[in-house]
């Protein structure tokens, strides 16, 4: 294997100053984990091989973001038989739950009822917030839950029914019932709202032309970064799939009533593989190095508060062949990982784990 010197190629670190109206909260990146899609739902197989990747690079205390769902038609909350066996799983290995949490069956997104939706998430923080009902050994209650999934993309828009003033609304009854709930058990909830597609300025836009004080109402706002390109490059609104743009979006937050609001990266990174590839997967050792960079670089600017990265699939699939297109999606998916199909860590993966291990607390 390579060696992770030539990997981790480091940039220089430059202390650029976020230009704001009004102040932000600052705070160095140091949590970390991965996003592992529909966690709970997968074969004994395919949900081992996942677990296994998380061992070899992740550490105690490290996220999992995952899928907590139900279908309002059938429930009125999730299945917390299936989710209870996936909290054990990862309390057995010292991990984080957060939940992200959306309605639905199949991979289809349905909107629920309000007041459904505001009594399905205060039986999650009940089952697995601090006093909650579940419990076992090493577990780690839910304080953080991220609403939502895509809202803006055809992932989570609900067949184009979800549109911003819905989201909306969903985002801010979501976090006053969890809100709520967490007060009157003393605790503190952390509302994560939305996991927008790309870091889209155009729909925090219009999110706030539909509510202009929904960021008033959470605590964090995710998004997810898929890059191909070097994250030395500026950014800006017209470079949603750069790194970078996560200081247009700071400000863009700070100067539309969100200066408290924290940043999340809960899904994002690079697709690598070595040989024959498309325009958006690079080689194997860019995906290690260029996402140190990336990591890197929000590191050396605490004024983003950029306080979680969790990149998403950490096991390549190996079923797909490069069919020889510029853009080659299925492929581009299948080569997100940290460890390849074998099992064993591609540079990236090697590399994840020493960060980590150095960066959290």
């Amino acid at each position: 294997m390579p060696s992770l010197r030539r990997a981790a190629v480091v940039l220089a670190a430059t202390a650029a100053v976020l230009t704001t109206a009004t102040t932000a909260s600052a705070a160095t990146l140091d949590r970390f984990g991965y996003a592992i899609p529909n966690l709970a739902y997968q074969s004994s197989t395919v949900q081992s091989a996942n677990l296994r990747a998380a061992d070899m690079m992740l550490t105690a205390g490290s996220v999992v973001r995952t899928d907590v769902t139900w279908d309002p038609a059938q429930r009125s909350a999730p299945n917390f038989t299936t989710f209870d066996s996936l909290a054990r799983n990862l309390s057995a290995r010292g991990l984080q739950l957060l939940p992200q949490i959306h309605t639905g069956s199949g991979g289809t997104y349905k909107i629920p009822a309000i007041t459904a939706w505001r009594s399905g998430l205060t039986q999650i923080a009940a089952r697995y917030g601090p006093k909650g009902s579940f419990t076992t050994a090493g577990w780690r209650p839910v304080t953080a839950y991220e609403l939502w999934n895509e809202p803006n993309t055809v992932t989570g828009n609900a067949g184009g029914r979800m549109t911003p003033a819905v989201a909306a609304s969903l985002i801010r009854n979501g976090a006053d019932a969890l809100h709520s709930y967490a007060s009157a058990h003393g605790w503190r909830a952390k509302v994560v709202g939305f996991a927008i597609g790309t870091q889209s300025i155009d729909y925090l836009n219009r999110l706030y032309a539909a509510d202009p004080g929904f960021l008033s109402r959470i605590d964090a706002v995710s998004f997810h970064v898929y890059m191909s390109q070097d994250p030395s490059l500026p950014g800006g609104a017209a470079y949603p799939r750069r790194i970078r743009t996560l200081q247009t979006v700071r400000t863009w937050l700070n100067t539309h009533g969100g200066s408290h609001v924290e940043i999340m990266v809960t899904e994002g990174g690079y697709s690598g593989a070595n040989g024959s590839r498309p325009l958006n997967v690079v080689d194997e050792l860019q995906q290690a190095s260029w996402s140190k960079a990336a990591i890197d670089w929000i590191r050396a600017n605490p004024g983003l508060n950029v306080t979680l990265v969790t990149p998403f699939n950490p096991v390549d699939r190996g079923t797909v062949r490069y069919n020889g297109s510029a853009y080659h999606y299925d492929y581009w998916y299948e080569n997100l990982g940290a460890v390849r199909a074998d099992g064993t860590a591609k540079p990236f993966g090697s590399l994840y784990r020493q960060l980590v291990s150095s960066y959290s607390p």
